[in-house]
């Protein structure tokens, strides 16, 4: 999670921020939760869910400079030692894990990260997809591909740079059933979406007159709240039912489920306090 658009602008690896690691603590506290949800079998119902794919669109090496873990590395590894994993029915067939990154170098190291840690992927216990590609023009036929739809699909989109991906990627997961998305901004996003061509955030948000208000915010600490707001509203255009915003973490949710709004709101308040989400 938190890879660069491109290379040059940063090396294979790089420093984890304190933005960051708050992010990467929102997300294990997350999934904690999200994983017992989905992989244990209903006790009212006697349901299990066939399938659930986790979809890392912007994976990054998997590994920082000081040598603490990427986002596919801390993943996998809290779902294999999960307290609750016995109960989880884990099976290549059942449980996906897909991490796209862009980057060239990056991605062959993220492939040799995973593979030092967890031993020869083929031999895990849930099947783990490494590909190389861009979040907005891939994400779908990846799933597609492996699957995925008509079952519960989590897609993190986490990128350090621009918010790239359209709309219309977060569109088709919404109407997948019990499924959730996260969406986070760089920090750098406000000076560098000035850059941008109009086109551009168009297909982000869904059409010019969504976004070009939040152009209007002249009050630079009220900036994010702006963008995170239409943002949020974006997503609700897209069909997710519930949508939360972190303002501290740049970052916005939607999800159709309750259960799931909960959880968010849970691993929101242990991690960045009650007067920053909402």
């Amino acid at each position: 999670m938190g890879s660069v658009n491109g290379e040059g602008t940063m090396g294979v690896l790089w420093k984890l921020e304190l933005a960051t690691a708050a992010k990467h603590r929102l997300y294990q506290r997350y999934l904690d939760a999200w994983w017992p949800i989905l992989l244990q079998t209903n006790q009212r119902t006697g349901y299990a869910f066939p399938r659930v794919t986790l979809l890392d669109a912007f994976a990054g090496p998997g590994r920082y400079e000081g040598k603490e873990p990427g986002s596919p590395v801390f993943i996998l590894d809290r779902l294999l030692n999960h307290h609750a994993v016995e109960r989880m029915n884990l099976s290549r067939s059942r449980v996906h894990l897909v991490f796209i990154e862009r980057a060239p170098a990056r991605y062959a190291h993220l492939v040799s990260e995973l593979v030092a840690v967890f031993g020869p992927l083929e031999d895990l216990p849930v099947r783990v997809e490494v590909r190389r590609g861009e979040a907005g023009k891939d994400s779908l036929p990846i799933l597609t591909e492996l699957g995925a739809w008509g079952n519960p699909i989590l897609g993190i989109f986490d990128s350090w740079g621009s918010v790239n991906v359209p709309l219309e990627v977060m569109a088709k997961i919404a109407r997948n059933w019990s499924s959730e998305v996260i969406t986070t901004f760089g920090p750098n996003w406000f000076s560098r979406r000035e850059e941008l061509n109009a086109d551009f955030p168009d297909t982000v948000f869904g059409g010019r007159g969504f976004w070009t208000p939040a152009t209007d915010e002249a009050r630079p600490d009220e900036r994010w709240r702006a963008w995170l707001g239409t943002y949020r509203d974006a997503l609700k255009r897209a069909g997710f039912g519930y949508q939360l915003q972190c303002q501290h973490l740049y970052l916005v949710f939607g999800t159709g489920s309750e259960a799931g709004l909960r959880a968010m709101k849970d691993a929101m308040w242990k991690v960045d306090g009650p007067s920053r989400s909402g």
